[in-house]
């Protein structure tokens, strides 16, 4: 019962996060507009057009994939280990009520879309791999750290990494094309 306790606890964290997200956008952003939009047919026609060299993308996609979970990676396994996996739950929630309400305030449904798009298919490595670094983390000391659970991170962040540099450039472009 404890556990599906925790589990409601990081849910609530996170949804906390996203609410606060979409109520920055609607109602502190509007304010300070400056007038760019970044789901504006500009800006997602220089991504439509946009040619992905995997020898370089790679490169980029490592370091801003691994760099922010190998910090939490590493912070789980100190005295901030709790703080960490609630201020990662709370800004997870955050960045993506804040990028939905953007992207449905700017493009309507097809800005939506575009999130989930720009997301698919890696978000379904990335997820799981975060989840298990971040249920550690909350739920320690009742849970230990583990090679299944080193090898399962390892690998599922690697093939998010190989998923979003190969796959999700051709999704996002037929995304585009429909938008």
């Amino acid at each position: 019962m404890k556990i599906l306790h925790s589990k409601r606890q990081l849910a609530a964290l996170y949804m906390l996060g996203f609410f606060i997200g979409i109520a920055y956008v609607n109602f502190l952003v509007k304010r300070y507009d400056s007038g760019v939009e970044i789901f504006g047919n500009h800006v997602l026609s220089i991504y439509k057009d946009a040619k992905i060299i995997a020898g370089e993308f790679i490169f980029y996609l490592i370091r801003m994939r691994m760099i922010p979970f190998l910090l939490l990676f590493c912070l789980v396994f100190t005295k901030l280990r709790k703080l960490s996996t609630v201020l990662c739950a709370v800004w997870t929630g955050f960045s993506c009520g804040m990028l939905i309400s953007t992207a449905a305030i700017e493009k309507g449904i097809r800005g939506c879309v575009v999130c989930l798009g720009a997301v698919f298919p890696q978000i379904l490595c990335y997820i799981p791999a975060y989840f298990v670094v971040i249920w550690y983390g909350y739920t320690f000391p009742k849970t230990r750290w583990n090679i299944q659970k080193t090898l399962f991170v390892c690998l599922a962040m690697g093939i998010g990494i190989i998923l979003e540099l190969y796959a999700n450039p051709t999704i996002m472009k037929y995304v585009l094309q429909w938008i």
